[in-house]
């Protein structure tokens, strides 16, 4: 009768990895009068992915980091490449807003952006 072959794995066996170092980018999101904007999404795409997008604009693939604004309009993107990145902040009530940002290695890097309102724009 044939039977299936295990592997023989050691008690004592330890799986060892390492997660390639990521940088973060915090930063707060307001309104013209200095008020917390709540869920604007904020995401980031690194200068160096850009010629891999069909659409220079795109913010929604694969390669992007995103995240929400909290009630504070705080917000965290975590584990980003040390380099330059475009960073969007979009809300339904305000006009979009792009930033360039260089993260550098080893640091924490801090913005805060103010989104203008949609029908203010018009004016």
């Amino acid at each position: 009768k044939p039977r299936a072959l295990a592997p023989e794995v050691s008690p004592e066996a330890v799986a060892d990895f390492r997660l390639s170092p990521g940088w973060e980018l915090k930063g707060t999101v307001v309104d013209g009068g200095g008020n917390p904007v709540l869920e604007a999404r904020v995401a980031a795409r690194s200068l160096d992915e850009a010629g891999k997008h069909g659409d220079d604009d795109s913010f929604t693939c694969l390669c992007c980091l995103a995240a929400y604004t909290s009630s504070r309009g705080r917000f965290s993107l975590a584990r980003l490449a040390p380099g330059e990145h475009l960073v969007r902040i979009t809300h339904p009530a305000f006009v979009s807003a792009t930033e360039k940002v260089t993260i550098r290695e080893g640091e924490v890097t801090e913005v805060k952006v103010e989104l203008v309102l949609a029908a203010s724009r018009d004016r």
